[in-house]
């Protein structure tokens, strides 16, 4: 099941099965989840005595606490650290043992594996008795929806913007977005963190992510685009999911090119003041920064004026968006036409198993970046 279908299990604090493997490659959201087990099944005074940790190396301790006695009722949650690292006999060992014995009603265990195959082993010993959680960290499109829900069991909220931005100043590690937040939702409870509240507290502290490599190929510095894109990949971002960002970025660039030659009486005053921005999007001294939201400004003065339909598939309202349109200006018509053909036939690549993804993104953001209009 989806770590989102768990968490409604454990929200409704519903019976839970007497096992769980916990997959996945995000270990924020496997210690999130495991927290959650505690705050919704165990009182806050038993929590410590009903929650042990087993490491690899000692799956043996595991049957002497599934027979100690407890001196309270609630649930007893024992959890199996980096089960995919233990030997492969030990592995069998316990999955046998547990197999042939009945793990007791009080007591839940949670198998936290990095290989698919040692879930697949639980699976097939455990039967019904267990069910697989995964834990994937979202996608970048998805990141700002996490955020918000975050910031809700936090006790507050965070506007969209503010989601964005906090995004773009930390990066997609998860650990250090949550961070942040409780920074942020410190005496804020019940109040909304705004724009403002991210950019007087939070510095930057993030790595090269996706945004980043999506404003390199919007900025057409190629070289700079292909490190980015380097460094993705080797951290174990899905060439799949940058490819879905970059086309979403793309098509937004294509779209206001393509308004603006059908109605350049509505977008030619919007488009002159996106090339005073790009001018200026990547300065941070406080003049630059003045006037960036001197031009927001008038921009989305502009779009209250603006076929709602057209403001709104641009996103003028949205203070971070027009940064993103403000890469257009870099591009011409006929540049945009031809690099949305080409995507479909990198898109028929990128989903066939013969081809080298990587390879297939780099020549691509060569292409679309070399080429001057």
């Amino acid at each position: 099941m989806k770590s989102e279908e768990f968490e409604q299990i454990i929200k409704k604090k519903q019976a839970l099965l007497p096992a769980y493997v916990f997959a996945g490659n995000e270990p924020f959201l496997k210690e999130q989840a495991l927290q959650s087990l505690l705050s919704n099944y165990v009182a806050p005074e038993n929590r410590a005595a009903n929650h042990i940790r087993i490491s690899s190396d000692n799956l043996s301790a595991l049957f002497g606490e599934l027979n100690v006695f407890s001196f309270n009722s609630d649930m007893r949650f024992l959890y199996l650290s980096d089960f995919s690292e233990a030997k492969a006999a030990d592995r069998k060992n316990l999955l046998k043992s547990l197999s042939d014995s009945q793990i007791p009603s009080n007591t839940c265990i949670l198998f936290e594996v990095s290989n698919s195959r040692h879930a697949k082993e639980i699976e097939s010993a455990l039967k019904r008795q267990s069910d697989q959680v995964d834990f994937w960290k979202p996608f970048a499109n998805k990141l700002p929806a996490w955020v918000k829900e975050q910031a809700s069991r936090l006790g507050t909220a965070i506007s969209t913007e503010a989601a964005e931005l906090l995004l773009e100043l930390t990066g997609t590690s998860l650990p250090v977005i949550y961070s942040e937040l409780v920074k942020l939702s410190a005496g804020k409870k019940k109040a909304q963190i705004s724009l403002e509240d991210v950019k007087k507290q939070v510095s930057y502290s993030k790595e090269d992510n996706v945004f980043d490599f999506l404003n390199t190929v919007g900025d057409r510095d190629t070289g700079k685009s292909l490190r980015i894109l380097q460094k993705l990949l080797q951290s174990g971002e899905a060439p799949q999911m940058v490819w879905f960002m970059l086309v979403k970025r793309l098509r937004l660039i294509r779209l206001f090119l393509s308004l603006e030659a059908d109605r350049p009486d509505l977008l030619a005053p919007v488009s002159q003041l996106l090339k005073r921005y790009s001018r200026i999007a990547d300065k941070e001294d406080w003049a630059s920064n003045n006037q960036k939201r001197e031009i927001v400004k008038e921009i989305q003065e502009i779009s209250a004026h603006l076929p709602q339909k057209i403001s709104d598939s641009l996103g003028l309202t949205n203070s971070l968006q027009i940064r993103n349109l403000s890469q257009a200006v870099n591009f011409s018509l006929s540049e945009a036409l031809r690099f949305s053909e080409m995507m479909v036939e990198t898109d028929l690549k990128m989903k066939g198993a013969a081809d080298d993804p990587e390879r297939t993104l780099s020549l691509f953001i060569a292409d679309i970046t070399l080429e001057q209009h």
